[in-house]
């Protein structure tokens, strides 16, 4: 999932910039997948460059990577959260966080939800709806 990884790195930099595939470590493969847009070299570029096709597929790779990488490290999503941001400073994160809180657990959901939102620990009761 290397293309995940950039995907994730640049979301973090605010970075929706254009990159090769050999400094970021992407095989040709992911290419073919269709996820990238490439961009013939210029005389002033190095080599080809390669973007993500849509904002939201790079928002959405990212959130893969980040979701693997937490089950992987068997970190918590607190961590995540505090090492991306939350909030108004990082409204960039938004779709990306919709995509986490779709990949995680309920009981991670829950956690992020009051970590991004700033809700009390306790969840609010709902009145009994039965007849």
């Amino acid at each position: 999932l290397e293309v995940g990884k950039v995907a994730f790195e640049q979301l973090k930099r605010k970075d929706l910039s254009y990159f090769e595939l050999s400094t970021e470590g992407v095989s040709e493969e992911v290419v073919k997948l269709g996820f990238l847009d490439h961009v013939q070299a210029t005389s002033a570029q190095q080599g080809d460059q390669y973007g993500f096709r849509h904002l939201t597929v790079q928002e959405y790779l990212a959130a893969l990577y980040a979701c693997k990488r937490l089950l992987k490290s068997g970190s918590d999503i607190v961590g995540l959260v505090e090492e991306l941001g939350c909030g108004r400073e990082a409204g960039h994160l938004n779709t990306f966080w919709v995509f986490v809180s779709g990949l995680i657990d309920s009981s991670l959901r829950d956690c992020l939800f009051r970590k991004v939102v700033g809700a009390p620990e306790e969840k609010p009761a709902f009145p009994d709806m039965s007849p």
